[in-house]
């Protein structure tokens, strides 16, 4: 007999008390085809009340017709977008979205909606730098990395130093950060700026407008909202020589100061801003048009030519056996999302409560353990709560506990490609 019970008798047997509590193996789910390559099952476990619902994809199919590819709403680090739609925004000539399960945590309200906690690189792009516990990405060659990745994004001009930079995020006091044309345009929200931990707070939805200043020499700035504390400025950079935007890990790109401006500027097309927080501007010499600022781009471990990258975190499982699984709330049970793979299969979980009037879930050792009952050498965890969206061939097969799924900050996708998406690489 096994712990785990396939969906269809489920609701019965939780109400008649009926379900067993064994132990089960991934081998022995009851796995429902869901096209070439994927297969799917949804098992509970009595003692949590819990569903778990799984989409299996062979390894195999993801060195020949299969794509990973991560996504962010609007294609901007601002906004917000349910899976199904950040699926459907993909262009058409990349392949056709097969299945997809919601990314990492991210800013839940204020100006900056959207921003992922941690890494993001998007069609070799990067977005968005690790500072989040760990990250998901596949090397050229296929294989599937979990790790801790630390951002070496630095910036130095004449007097300045060498410095670490942050890019397209919430600048504190005394730190400096880039901001790329893929920030997009700042919400006008001002209801604070903690990061969302999955269902915690409402994600809101707030609206993309720019502000009624318009001091800046590229447009309207928005006031007041947590980008920046008072106090820093904003310098406009332009290229100089060398590689510039799309920013790419592996680059170093030199930049020259165009204009400032005393307040966030909608990123124009083809430039970066650089802002600088009022505690380190004040120990600085001035900064002037023209001013030269290297630009350097970097991660360790190193991961310049990945084309997609996936902040998430704590890692779950490594080598077959549950990691160090303490994070912020991971013993309360909350439902949860993870990755995980061995040498056959890569597996998109996600655990939602059973009934959706009952607030039910697991704790992160519970989801490790689960991962590992699959057959998972390794594993990572993702946002989880009300972010928990999994979706096959265009349809979202998990049971979010509002009923909906919701709008979250990024996703990763599986891509089905034809014979035409082939031949045209």
């Amino acid at each position: 007999m096994s712990r785990w019970k396939n969906i269809r008798l489920a609701a019965w047997l939780v109400t008649a008390g009926l379900l067993p509590g064994h132990q089960v193996r991934g081998a022995d789910f009851s796995w429902q085809a869901g096209g070439p390559g994927l297969a799917t099952a949804c098992v509970t476990n009595a003692r949590s009340f819990v569903i778990y619902t799984i989409v299996r994809v062979e390894r195999s199919a993801l060195r020949r017709e299969l794509r990973l590819h991560s996504t962010h709403a609007r294609n901007t680090v601002v906004g917000l977008a349910t899976v199904s739609d950040q699926a459907d925004a993909l262009p058409r000539e990349l392949g056709t979205p097969v299945a997809g399960i919601n990314g990492d945590f991210f800013m839940m309200n204020g100006s900056a909606m959207g921003d992922p906690r941690g890494l993001q690189i998007l069609r070799g792009e990067l977005i968005s730098v690790p500072t989040g516990a760990a990250a998901f990405w596949q090397d050229a060659r296929g294989d599937l990395h979990a790790e801790s990745v630390s951002s070496r994004l630095t910036v130095e001009w004449p007097g300045g130093g060498t410095r670490l930079a942050g890019l397209n995020e919430q600048l504190n006091t005394n730190a400096i950060v880039l901001f790329t044309p893929s920030m997009g345009l700042l919400h006008r929200e001002k209801s604070g700026n903690r990061f969302g931990l999955g269902g915690r707070a409402d994600g809101g939805r707030g609206n993309s407008r720019r502000g009624s200043n318009t001091n800046s020499p590229f447009g309207a700035i928005p006031q007041g909202g947590p980008i920046r504390p008072p106090g820093g400025r904003e310098f406009i950079l332009e290229p100089a020589s060398g590689p510039w935007l799309p920013l790419r890990i592996g680059q170093t790109c030199q930049a020259k100061v165009r204009d400032h401006a005393d307040g966030f500027t909608n990123v124009p097309p083809g430039l970066m801003l650089m802002m600088l927080g009022s505690n380190l501007l004040a120990t600085l010499p001035p900064i002037t048009n023209g001013t030269p600022v290297t630009i350097r781009v970097a991660t360790a471990p190193d991961l310049t030519g990945i084309q997609h990258a996936l902040g998430g975190g704590p890692l779950l499982v490594r080598a077959g056996r549950t990691h160090e699984v303490t994070a912020r709330m991971s013993d309360e049970p909350h439902p949860r999302a993870a990755l995980g793979w061995n040498d056959q299969h890569l597996y998109l979980v996600v655990a939602d409560s059973l009934h959706s009037a009952i607030r039910f879930g697991i704790r992160l050792t519970d989801l490790a353990d689960f991962m590992i009952d699959l057959g998972c050498r390794e594993a990572i965890n993702l946002d989880g709560g009300r972010s928990n969206t999994l979706m096959l061939n265009g349809r979202t097969i998990n049971h979010p506990r509002q009923g909906e799924p919701r709008e979250i900050a990024n996703a990763l996708i599986i891509l089905r490609q034809g014979a035409a998406t082939k031949a045209g690489q």
